[in-house]
């Protein structure tokens, strides 16, 4: 290693002198095809080789850059080589070879530069994006966002004139509280506006009187109230916001009421137990606000909804929601005999006397309450999965949910799961309509009419667990699975022909979870089985021959800092302490990033700080057809690591590298035992979580001796400063699809193409870093779960994204029976270059 890089300094130093006196060039001559209209543009890729080893790649010099061929130039073309390697460091002098690869390419409108692939918006799940065949669609900014970091949506408020607000309970850095129009049909049209989080990134509670939005948030700590414009709302302060309203008390509802004599709004605040401070005995730093079991606030807060002026407050046992309407403040409350519904006069908006009116059947456990412009109530109950419609005495007279529960393996788009918050308003024709939120599954908020309890519309919301990956079926690609919230999964069914998405199946008690249970899901269809199995943490799921359960099957189980390998052996779905069997890790494969389960359902891990590959296969399935896993197996060892650890690396073969294993979890694996792999993996000091100084591709060949040779590396690296065909954050890797390979880049946001040799060949979508407007085109940074899949069906191929909801994009010239890329025939294929000319 000393004697390289002494070489190295020494050969650079005389570099300066030699080029200083010396001038010439090393270049390469070349034609491209002339037929057909002129002038024509090509990508070009151009790579300088070993001499002896033409598949190995020492320096990607031309990489995807647009050449035009014109009558003047009749498609002949020269570039320089500089004597850089794919390092951007010196090579040797001396003789090279030279081979290339064209693509024809047009000019992309979203980003104004040239391409051989694009990727096409084709499909999204919300029902607020524009559709895929809109003129200029990037052009249309995405309606909100940021990251949910899998989060739900809690609350729907509505305003008489039917302006509606949506709240979720998070969505980092972007924007939240979005504002619908619902006398329009559910399509990007309805959206009116978003408001930026500004240290308030969300929360359970929204309110709106029609013009503006009020919310509840804990970020950072102690829950505030907040005007979502952000205009000053309270003296108070939180920790990334001020000028807020501090409640004493855990906030169980919000409500607002405009006075239109006066056009003054106001916002009542339902507080409950008092929020205290808990400090983990084991980890006091995780200290955390929470709501007091034994001290109570039990008060309603009146607050003008210009500014936060507190102007009245009412005491009220055990408020668990509100809703003013009809001159009158309606509280869901706790009274001596249950629950009670009670009412108090507005009057100039702050209520007085307490008037209970109504008293809930004891069968009901209410979660929130509302009232239509009829005076009729409606009050949600989780477990029961029903809302029910009730008189002014408390009868019912209506329920809304056709089933108790949904069936496990089907769907019932009339049958809630967990159905909590819920909003009503009056349409144009005078009727009145009734939106359920439902907490659990896809979590979705349904619009239905009162008064014949007909389902009218759906208002899908964001599926913000995709943030941790969603799964296709391999052998129908219409086919998602995708953990939803409250332990359900869900499968859509997707039309891939008019982008829409369908719920088909919901199944119960499937864990989802960062770093725990299914997360990064793979659907795998092995041993006449499906199968998802995640890719953090090795949990495997196994859907029974009845379809309706998805049991907990197998995986590597951590348990006191020791691991066990785990098959449920007695088919129950639980891990059983006499189930586990002791192992130990050969290395550190089971990080943050960096697995892959193959179609095989192994497992392929770098260990991460070690020069080796390892792969977990099922030895045999037991009688429930869960995969039985014994020991980890030895795949390869990376030999660039090991001559540079044993200081034998040359300058063309890892000498100008910067690491001697696979020192960081970002990194991935694809490929088969049959065929090699192909590794994508960082390398070098890691500046920031998400910028490194170093991202190899190798590919390993089988070697006829019952191993692995490395046939080619490439990957150039610039931390963020170079252009598209630079890494800057490469994370995961798909084999080659009709001649591609795809690497996913989570920090620049796109997807690098090369072909099976290595050559680049385009980067799909602009980066992330760009400013300006590129609507559903932006990819979003930190996003760890994309997935390049192909669809046997029509023969496409996708690439599955989305931080904070389902995006599906389809290559545009690269196919199942589609290739763009063409061999360049290059007179002479081989290059001199002298150190004068490096």
């Amino acid at each position: 290693m000393k004697r390289i890089a002494a070489w190295v300094v020494g050969f650079t130093s005389s570099l300066v002198l030699a080029c200083s006196a010396q001038g010439g060039s090393a270049t390469v001559r070349y034609r491209l095809p002339t037929e057909g209209p002129l002038p024509r543009t090509y990508l070009v890729t151009l790579a300088v080789t070993d001499k002896s080893n033409l598949d190995w790649i020492v320096s990607t010099f031309v990489a995807g850059q647009p050449r035009t061929v014109t009558a003047e130039n009749d498609g002949w073309f020269t570039e320089t080589w500089n004597g850089l390697d794919e390092n951007f460091m010196p090579v040797p002098p001396g003789e090279y070879g030279v081979k290339g690869i064209y693509s024809t390419a047009s000019r992309w409108p979203v980003d104004d530069e040239f391409h051989a692939i694009t990727a096409r918006y084709a499909i999204g799940f919300s029902p607020w994006f524009p559709s895929p065949e809109t003129p200029d669609l990037w052009m249309i900014p995405v309606p909100f966002h940021g990251d949910p970091v899998n989060s739900p949506f809690r609350d729907v408020d509505v305003g008489p004139n039917g302006i509606a607000a949506f709240y979720y309970q998070y969505l980092e850095n972007g924007k939240n509280c979005p504002m619908f129009d619902l006398n329009k049909p559910v399509d990007h049209k309805q959206f009116l506006g978003a408001f930026p989080s500004g240290g308030a990134g969300g929360g359970d509670c929204v309110a709106t009187d029609g013009l503006a939005v009020w919310a509840v948030s804990g970020d950072g700590g102690s829950p505030f109230v907040y005007r979502a414009d952000g205009k000053p709302f309270g003296s108070g302060a939180a920790t990334f916001r001020r000028n807020v309203y501090n409640p004493e008390g855990h906030v169980t509802g919000l409500a607002a009421w405009r006075d239109e004599k006066t056009g003054r709004s106001y916002l009542y605040v339902a507080q409950r137990g008092k929020m205290v401070l808990e400090l983990p005995p084991r980890h006091p730093k995780h200290s955390r606000m929470i709501e007091s079991k034994t001290e109570f606030v039990n008060r309603i807060v009146v607050l003008d909804g210009a500014d936060g002026t507190v102007l009245g407050a009412v005491d009220i046992a055990n408020p668990c929601a509100i809703v003013a309407r009809n001159g009158f403040l309606h509280v869901l409350h706790a009274g001596d005999a249950g629950w009670m519904i009670s009412r108090m006069p507005l009057g100039d908006g702050v209520p007085t006397v307490l008037r209970p009116s109504v008293a809930l059947p004891r069968s009901i456990v209410p979660a929130d309450l509302e009232m239509d412009e009829q005076g009729r109530l409606y009050v949600s109950d989780r477990a029961a999965n029903k809302v029910y419609q009730l008189d002014a005495k408390g009868k019912i007279l209506r329920t809304f949910g056709r089933l108790d529960r949904q069936v496990p393996g089907a769907y019932d788009t009339e049958t809630l799961i967990s159905p909590a918050k819920l909003a009503t308003w009056r349409d144009g024709e005078g009727r009145d309509r009734l939106i359920i939120c439902e907490e659990e599954g896809p979590n979705r908020a349904s619009e239905w009419d009162v008064e014949s309890g007909k389902l009218l519309r759906e208002f899908h919301s964001f599926q913000t667990k995709c943030n941790s990956g969603y799964a296709t079926d391999p052998s129908d690609a219409s086919l998602i699975y995708m953990p939803g919230q409250g332990d359900w999964l869900t499968r859509f069914k997707v039309d891939y022909a008019t982008g829409q998405w369908t719920v088909d199946a919901v199944w119960p008690g499937v864990k989802s979870g960062q770093r725990q249970y299914l997360e990064k899901p793979v659907a795998i269809r092995a041993n006449g089985t499906l199968y998802l199995a995640s890719e953090r943490n090795t949990s495997i799921y196994r859907l029974n021959k009845e379809g309706d359960a998805w049991l907990l099957s197998a995986g590597v189980v951590e348990k006191d800092r020791e691991y066990f390998f785990w098959n449920d052996a007695n088919g129950n779905g639980e891990r059983d302490d006499a189930e586990l069997r002791p192992t130990s890790l050969p290395a550190r494969v089971l990080t943050y990033h960096g697995q892959k389960w193959l179609s095989d359902l192994s497992y392929l891990a770098m260990g991460q700080g070690s020069r080796e590959m390892w792969r977990l296969a099922p030895s045999s399935f037991d009688a429930h057809g869960n995969p039985v896993f014994t020991e980890w197996q030895r795949v390869l060892e990376d030999p660039i690591f090991a001559a540079r650890a044993a200081g034998k690396a040359d300058a063309l073969h890892g000498g100008n590298e910067l690491a001697e294993t696979f020192s960081s979890d970002w990194m991935q694996a694809d490929g088969s035992t049959a065929d090699g792999f192909y590794v994508q993996a960082r390398g070098g000091k890691s500046f920031t979580a998400n910028f490194g100084a170093q991202y190899k591709i190798s590919r390993y060949v089988p070697d006829g001796k019952g191993g692995y040779a490395i046939k080619w590396r490439v990957g150039r690296a610039k931390l963020g400063a170079g252009g598209r065909s630079e890494i800057d954050g490469g994370m995961r890797i798909f084999s080659p699809m009709n001649g591609l390979l795809a690497v996913i880049d989570q920090s620049r946001s796109g997807v690098l193409l090369y072909t099976d040799e290595g050559l680049y060949v385009d980067t799909l979508f602009p980066p992330g870093s760009t400013r300006d407007e590129i609507g559903l085109y932006r990819q979003p940074g930190e996003f760890f779960a994309g997935t390049v899949y192909p669809n046997a069906a029509n023969g496409k191929i996708y690439y599955a994204a989305g931080k904070y909801t389902p995006v599906i994009y389809e290559m545009e010239n690269w196919s199942l029976t589609e290739n763009p890329v063409r061999k360049l025939t290059i007179p002479t294929p081989s290059i001199e270059i002298t150190a004068a000319q490096i």
